[in-house]
């Protein structure tokens, strides 16, 4: 009996743990639920959903809400997460541009926009995948090209795009001249180094930034990042997730500080010196400074629930604040501000005095939470217009989300294109196209919805529906003048987090059924 009831207790254990240890190589998971460097790249559809949908690249414009996950423990950590390696060995399918794109295999020639993973081989196969030859199901799509993508377990998509890790990787190496190196690196100071434009392409925020055409580490000198314009000082803009200084033509337009009639930008009026800390630029004392987080504010000072700017500290012990029903909150400082504890100005059920980001519209009482509940554009009604050369067509846009850029919607006309993201050029047309945007509609809160679509030449004419056709467009509907509106996905009226996974209900049961086992067992030993 001992034997049996060690293998029911063996048995027991593995069925317990058999969710938590099983897990597919690549998921469809929440876009805040999988790291940059685990995205292979994002999905349009609702967040829980893993249909029918759009695709963009990892760090696409659009942030759509699903990502197709790399799932595995460990992996090599390195900046050619996402870089396409020497004849894109490492390409995993094509999209037709960078965000809200159809897809085709790697072997297609109509698109250009190419999604690659780390050190993966991938091939593309009508049916199923199989893992002893061609690897694991990354995703399906819906026709070898023009495709929409969906989940591995989507069988009424045909093709699927099968995935295995080489057995080697791309190493680090030295190098004399730029053909040394790898696809998307060049030689500098005898180190192969990956190349940038923009700091979007180095890697996570808060680590990295482009630093005279290479991406480097961010240094104690650099200025922080920031998610939103309340994170900058007054005279200054969140661009690229850099403070920079506004554009200005008198003093009026620069809040705080003055306008440099030689450059036409703000500056601050007493620029002071320099500080060591990650502020590297930014006045000593940061009085009067917008602040989310107690950490933006340096030199003794306190981030003010009440202004949401740093405030001189007034007080060291509680006996130093005189009005009544007051404390002396320090945030962990030594000197702190006067403050009745029990005021929740944020709304997040933490008192002013404990919480870490007492201003809205940041809620949460660490810094990860803080940061992940600033609104998102889509939440507020916005259209994510973020780009190098985007920009807003009604010149109105919310400054408090986690977007870059995003567009408020045309009051008088919800599905008027308020978003330009700047123009790309379309080799089958011969001309650049801008797409201009207006949000996602969905009427009847079923997640479904429509955004209407105006494509522009460059030189201000609209595509005709032939050049539609061209290119690959399959609209909804379309007017003589080239506009249409396309499907979109939000996160419906009803939505309840995603579904439980049908393998952990089976764990559930077959736990049940041992342990009803088990105890029969004892059971009858007894009688």
């Amino acid at each position: 009996m001992n034997l049996s009831k060690n293998i029911l207790v063996m048995l027991l254990i593995l069925i317990l743990y058999s969710s938590i240890i099983y897990a597919e190589t690549y998921q469809i998971k929440p876009s805040t639920e999988c790291t940059p460097e685990r995205t292979l790249l994002k999905i349009s559809n609702s967040k829980g959903e893993s249909t029918n949908a759009h695709g963009e690249v990892y760090n696409g414009a659009g942030n759509y809400p699903n990502a197709v996950c790399y799932m595995p423990q460990a992996f090599p950590q390195s900046e050619t997460i996402h870089t396409c390696t020497a004849n894109n060995a490492n390409l995993l399918l094509k999209l037709s541009s960078t965000t809200n794109a159809h897809a085709e295999v790697k072997t297609g020639t109509l698109y250009t926009t190419n999604v690659c993973y780390r050190n993966l081989q991938c091939t593309s196969v009508k049916g199923n995948c199989d893992a002893t030859t061609n690897g694991e199901c990354a995703v399906r799509l819906s026709s070898e090209t023009n495709a929409h993508i969906s989940s591995c377990s989507d069988t009424n998509y045909p093709i699927s795009v099968c995935c295995k890790s080489s057995t080697t990787t791309p190493a680090e190496t030295s190098c004399n001249v730029d053909s040394d190196c790898q696809a998307g690196y060049a030689c500098s100071q005898e180190k192969c180094k990956r190349t940038c434009s923009t700091r979007m392409d180095c890697g996570p925020l808060g680590q990295y930034l482009c630093r005279d055409g290479f991406c480097d580490t961010l240094r104690a000198s650099d200025k922080p990042a920031c998610l939103t314009n309340d994170q900058c000082e007054d005279w200054q803009i969140c661009s690229s997730r850099t403070c920079a200084a506004k554009t200005c033509n008198s003093n009026d337009e620069c809040t705080g500080g003055e306008c440099d009639s030689g450059t036409n930008t703000c500056k601050p009026k007493d620029s002071g010196t320099p500080g060591d800390d990650v502020y590297g630029g930014y006045p000593t004392d940061s009085t009067g400074k917008n602040c989310v987080f107690q950490k933006d504010c340096d030199n003794g000072n306190i981030c003010s629930p009440e202004t949401g700017k740093c405030a001189p500290s007034e007080c060291s012990e509680d006996t130093d604040c005189t009005t009544t029903g007051e404390t002396c909150a320090k945030y962990g400082k030594e000197n702190g501000l006067c403050l009745n504890c029990n005021e929740d100005t944020d709304g997040d059920r933490v008192n002013d005095c404990d919480d870490i980001c007492p201003k809205v519209p940041a809620r949460g009482n660490t810094e990860s939470e803080c940061e992940s509940n600033i609104p998102s554009c889509e939440s507020l009604g916005g259209v994510d217009c973020t780009g190098e050369t985007s920009s807003c067509l009604t010149g109105e846009e919310y400054t408090t989300t986690r977007s870059i850029k995003c567009c408020k919607p045309n009051a008088n006309d919800p599905t008027e294109p308020v978003c330009n993201p700047g123009g790309q050029y379309v080799s089958s047309l011969g001309t650049v196209v801008s797409f201009q945007k207006s949000p996602c509609i969905d009427e009847d809160g079923d997640g479904l919805g429509t955004i209407t679509v105006k494509p522009i030449k460059q030189d201000g004419s609209t595509l005709s529906i032939p050049d539609l056709g061209t290119l690959g467009i399959t609209a909804i509907n379309s007017n003589i003048d080239g506009t249409y509106t396309e499907e979109c996905t939000t996160l419906p009226s009803n939505y309840n987090g995603p579904e439980t996974p049908f393998y952990t209900y089976i764990s559930i049961f077959l736990t049940l059924v041992i342990l009803g086992m088990f105890y029969m067992t004892r059971l009858n030993r007894k009688l």
